[in-house]
């Protein structure tokens, strides 16, 4: 086994010789190996620093948990949300399916094909995941019949939501304003935009940049933070005057969005099953059932996702019952169909899906929020029900980027501003764009050389913010809980 050297001890001079103890350059070696990706570390001496930031085995993750297959999918959904985003400035029929308009004919835009650059139908997914993931522990509970756990931990879920959503969000979008202060985001002077128009003054317009002075800076960072972080457009209305769905404000960090939808979701979840807790398991479906079909008809799809994710989460809790109907080439007849129609609904186009081939003999045609919405509901429940496709989203690549999927989506959008689109300008200056192989083989190059430090900064991110944050607000709960 190898020794560990501890960080914490100073520079020690040797007695005898009036040298820097040879343990100390060792240590600080050790100490800068920290920032390098931590699926790296097993192969270098550890300390007892690079312990605190260690990520568990992730063969421990696997066994440990009978939902790690979860965090693979959301690993791979984030991947996807950063590869749309890094898309959208060069390429104008990124929302077209094949055959939704007269240029959309690459074969890239198939359905299923495009769910590979597709954001929208991937939050949608989140959304699932996480009625799951929070329901999962208070059904198993309340199956038990252990009624003060349960009122435990939903109490700490519901306290401790919020610290673990908000603070990596307010301390990336606060680096995206330093930023901007320091003139690094002036992108427009730098990337000519080739996305599609409908989104040109609603995302790139809103790009940030330098302001002059700090403290108006910050102002604007703040007026982002809370008009579309922590309140949310669908959750709030009109108050002493001001119109919130009408706010012109900077983006520091666009995909925030989706977080405060996440918290309120979730907060509303906790309601549902504080109230249902003690009623029998098909009253509550039935509830529930109700519940999430009416959010649907009130395009609340988030709240739909969420509460059809909570559906989920206790058919996981009585997965031991149930196994047994899921193995075999029986399941695989039941629930892949479920999950090959999932898919291509899942694909449905943001734009001209109604007069699209594959998507018009669909009712509502023009909803592709509703239509991506029951898809992703159809491929998490297929994979829920599947251990084909258990074993898949279980590999140690997906559940190495599930680990790190809440930081790369954090992060990924200041590191398009910053580098990422401008690396693909600047390798298009090198390569040409005279050909189409020219032209795709810049775009290509440089999203590989741009996955890489994606995948990096969302490392250490994670390892130095978001799950420290994820302690830290655990910490905070059980020192403010009072026993009596």
């Amino acid at each position: 086994m190898l020794p560990r050297f501890s960080t914490a001890e100073a520079p020690r001079v040797n007695d005898a010789t009036g040298c820097l103890d040879q343990s100390w350059p060792r240590t600080v070696i050790r100490s800068t190996l920290l920032f390098l990706p931590s699926f790296l570390h097993m192969y270098m001496p550890t300390t007892e620093t690079t312990a605190n930031h260690y990520y568990e085995p992730l063969s421990r993750q696997h066994h440990r948990s009978d939902t790690a297959f979860l965090d693979g999918m959301r690993g791979l959904a984030a991947l996807c949300v950063f590869l749309e985003h890094f898309l959208l400035p060069f390429w104008n029929g990124i929302f077209y399916a094949y055959g939704g308009s007269e240029e959309s004919q690459s074969l890239a835009q198939l359905p299923i094909v495009r769910l590979v650059y597709s954001g929208s139908p991937m939050v949608c997914i989140f959304f699932v995941i996480s009625g799951i993931v929070l329901s999962l522990k208070p059904a198993r509970l309340a199956q038990e019949g252990q009624w003060l756990q349960f009122y435990d931990i939903l109490g700490s879920m519901a306290f401790r939501r919020g610290i673990r959503l908000f603070v990596p969000c307010i301390v990336a979008s606060f680096v995206h304003m330093l930023i901007a202060q320091a003139r690094w985001c002036n992108l427009r002077s730098v990337v000519e935009w080739e996305g599609p128009p409908e989104i040109h003054d609603e995302f790139w317009l809103k790009q940030p940049h330098h302001v002059p002075g700090f403290w108006t800076q910050m102002s604007q960072w703040l007026d982002f933070l809370v008009d579309k972080v922590l309140i949310p457009s669908t959750w709030r209305g009109t108050t002493t005057g001001r119109d919130y769905g009408d706010l012109e404000h900077v983006e520091y960090g666009s995909q925030l969005w989706t977080v405060g939808i996440e918290y309120w979701s979730s907060i509303l979840l906790f309601v549902v099953l504080l109230g249902t807790v003690k009623l029998g398991l098909v009253v509550k479906g039935l509830i529930i059932t109700t519940l999430t079909g009416f959010s649907l008809w009130v395009s609340r799809w988030d709240i739909a996702l969420f509460l059809f994710g909570s559906m989920l989460g206790h058919t996981v809790a009585f997965e031991p019952h149930l196994q047994a109907n899921k193995k075999g080439i029986g399941g695989l007849i039941v629930f892949g169909p479920i999950f090959l129609l999932g898919l291509h609904l899942a694909s449905y186009p943001e734009l001209n899906g109604s007069q699209t081939a594959g998507f018009s003999w669909l009712p509502l045609a023009g909803n592709s929020r509703l239509w991506q919405s029951i898809g992703a509901s159809m491929i998490v429940f297929s994979l829920v029900n599947l251990d084909a496709l258990k074993t898949i989203f279980s590999c140690r690549v997906l559940l190495y980027l599930g680990r790190i999927s809440f930081a790369v989506y954090i992060t990924h959008l200041p590191l398009l501003g910053v580098v990422g689109w401008r690396l693909v300008a600047f390798i298009w200056t090198l390569t040409g764009r005279a050909t189409y192989v020219k032209e795709v083989g810049g775009v290509f190059i440089a999203f590989i050389i741009l996955l890489a430090l994606q995948i990096w900064v969302a490392d250490l991110f994670c390892r130095f913010v978001d799950e420290p944050c994820t302690r830290w607000a655990s910490k905070v709960h059980e020192c403010l809980t009072t026993t009596t």
